[in-house]
């Protein structure tokens, strides 16, 4: 009884600290799809396209400035050290001093990285401008995330994608051309004020300081770690810049506008994954190790439920949300869903690896399954067009997934419980439902029947799932 009871509090807390990362991605989610039709129409797809470049290369100049140091903030918080703010602002000075040095080396490299991306320079110095202050934002979230403190975290994502989508539609309706670099200009100002939050909530105890100990325990945590965020970017957002340099910024700027609805699967993901790490790490210390599995089976039920939907409705979605310019993009959507499908079960093992602080291996599989996306992409995009690079990407995160289970399996069996037969069915009713979901596209029977026929599937599917997951 007491170990059930202590079981329900674990999920009462995971419920709880997933609901405030869920409510905010729900209302970033909700701010970015209301922008879209704004984004649509204001935007060509070609400006669309390019916009969506410079949102990557932002994302991957961050990881890179970040020195993958984030994971060692919240690592080191579960050390049980009387010492952890001590830590806190080594890593903030050290980030500090690698930003510089990083920003000018990019400067001497600066027309060559332009034409790797293929932006307009200006959009890189911005990039640059917006990635030094992003890796500060992301180490407080850090502390944040691991003190579960997700509230306060919640309403600092929200008031950052507010102000970054919103001044965006606002600028972009009064510049006469260029309307991508409305995107630049409220990033800029979304961070800059983040910033001065975070500056505000730190003064009582932060003070640029550099000890030895906490620099090598970051740097050996973060450093091999970096290649494996670097290469998990490649993942996420490279194959949108390989679309523009060989299809053109018209299909960079279909396959994005299709990627972000299908991006809605690995939004939730990430909220519930940050209420999920401190508990698993939390479970793992105290050697409950069932307890992690019956967790994991409530955590395979949301994720479930969330790609039927997305899968069933991808069409109806897209085409509510975008300008009838970008509706032929549709059929990548349930692609990209099944692959984040991946990337969640991938989280689930790589976890593992964290814990045990197995870095190296972490990032040499990222390594080459990035690789082996770019070779994929390389081959697939001339040939089948945007819908290959969504095909790489899900074949790069199955293998993910793959790579990782066996890794777990061999190292760490004496204390893992889940097997990959746990997510046969899952996966079984996703695929099912991408082509059920083809199937009923092709009838011809009116849009309020087809609705309605999809709607069955997913009570009919959910039903199952919910009695197969939820109810032991």
């Amino acid at each position: 009884m007491k170990n059930k009871f202590n079981l329900n509090v674990d999920f009462k807390e995971l419920i709880i600290h997933s609901k405030n990362y869920l409510t905010a991605e729900f209302i970033s989610l909700l701010i970015g799809f209301i922008a879209l039709p704004f984004y649509t129409r204001l935007l060509s797809p070609e400006d669309f396209g390019i916009m969506s470049v410079f949102v990557s290369f932002v994302t991957l100049f961050s990881v890179i400035l970040g020195l993958g140091i984030r994971g060692a903030i919240i690592r080191y918080y579960y050390e049980e050290n009387d010492d952890f703010f001590d830590f806190f602002n080594t890593n903030v000075t050290l980030s500090f001093f690698v930003c510089v040095i990083l920003v000018i080396l990019l400067f001497f490299f600066r027309v060559s990285v332009q034409g790797f991306f293929d932006i307009p320079m200006k959009l890189i110095y911005f990039g640059v401008i917006i990635s030094f202050f992003t890796v500060f934002i992301q180490l407080y979230q850090a502390y944040l995330q691991a003190s579960k403190q997700s509230k306060f975290l919640s309403l600092q994502k929200v008031i950052q994608v507010f102000i970054g989508v919103s001044f965006s539609v606002i600028i972009m309706f009064y510049l006469a051309e260029d309307k991508y670099f409305g995107r630049s200009y409220a990033m800029l100002a979304s961070v800059l004020t983040i910033t001065v939050i975070i500056i505000y909530n730190i003064k009582n105890f932060f003070s640029f300081s550099l000890k030895k100990k906490y620099v090598v325990y970051s740097l050996s945590f973060g450093l091999p770690i970096l290649l494996h965020l670097i290469s998990q970017n490649v993942l996420t957002t490279f194959d949108q810049v390989m679309i523009n340099n060989i299809l053109g910024e018209k299909e960079a700027g279909l396959y994005s506008i299709a990627y972000r609805i299908g991006m809605i699967q690995n939004i939730v993901c990430t909220a519930t994954l940050a209420a999920w790490t401190p508990i698993f790490y939390n479970k793992l210390n105290l050697k409950k190790y069932m307890e992690i599995n019956v967790l994991t089976k409530k955590y395979v039920l949301i994720m479930t439920l969330v790609s039927l939907i997305l899968i069933l409705f991808s069409k109806e979605i897209l085409f509510i949300f975008a300008d009838k310019s970008y509706h032929e993009a549709f059929s990548v959507i349930p692609f990209v869903v099944i692959g984040y499908f991946f990337f969640f079960l991938y989280s689930i093992y790589v976890a593992y690896s964290f814990y045990n602080k197995k870095t190296k291996f972490i990032s040499i599989s990222t390594i080459f399954v990035g690789i082996l996306n770019i070779i994929l992409n390389y081959y697939l995009i001339p040939i089948y067009g945007y819908i290959g690079a969504a095909w790489s990407t899900l074949g790069s995160y199955l293998l993910l997934f793959l790579v990782h289970y066996i890794n777990s399996k061999i190292k760490y069996k004496e204390y893992l419980t889940i097997e990959i037969s746990f997510f046969l069915i899952p996966l079984f009713i996703i695929i099912s439902t991408y082509y059920l979901h083809g199937y009923l596209n092709t009838l011809n029977v009116t849009f309020k029947t087809n609705i309605l026929l999809k709607i069955i599937v997913l009570i009919s599917f959910s039903t199952f799932v919910f009695k197969k997951y939820a109810l032991k």
